[in-house]
């Protein structure tokens, strides 16, 4: 926490700090997303941020000031969707961000019209152990990649080639 002016207002001992609380967010949203769900979301978040930095090709960067939303992009290959997912840390990272609550701000937005327009009613079951398929609520799978899905196109992934896939309840 950070102490940011006084009150006015004596007390025992002078005036009372006035305690601002530094933002401590750390967060994480995956998802399966097409190429189109991709430009979509893209497009809708793109002028939140002050830029938007692409690391790699699979790791982009919305940043306000100092800080930053993490976009690890889905892995696309013609018949395979791996997990992708946003990702903000604002405290524990060892690095500034002073525009803390911005980002956090924009991380909840991305968030809830993920939400919105996604579904999370998905089973994951490693192929390798017969019966272990399980529900999970974590893991949210994007439109049009639900659409490419429903007609047998692509397999939803952990991993490329992993043991682990997806299917809607």
């Amino acid at each position: 926490m950070a102490v940011r002016g006084c009150r006015r207002k004596p007390c025992k001992g002078g005036l009372v700090p006035i305690i601002v609380r530094q933002p401590k967010m750390r967060s994480e949203f995956q998802f399966f997303m097409s190429e189109n769900d991709e430009t979509e979301f893209v497009s809708s978040f793109a002028s939140l941020a002050d830029a938007l930095k692409r690391e790699s090709d699979t790791q982009w960067w919305f940043c306000i000031g100092d800080c930053r939303v993490q976009f690890l992009r889905s892995k696309l290959s013609d018949d395979q969707i791996t997990l992708g997912r946003i990702a903000v840390a604002t405290h524990g990272t060892g690095e500034a961000c002073s525009r803390g609550p911005l980002v956090e701000g924009l991380f909840k937005k991305m968030r809830t019209w993920l939400k919105k327009r996604y579904t999370n009613r998905l089973m994951a079951e490693n192929i390798e152990i017969p019966g272990s398929a399980t529900s999970y609520r974590l893991f949210w799978l994007g439109p049009d990649a639900a659409a490419m899905f429903r007609n047998g196109r692509v397999t939803l992934r952990s991993l490329f080639s992993g043991p682990v896939v997806f299917k809607e309840e």
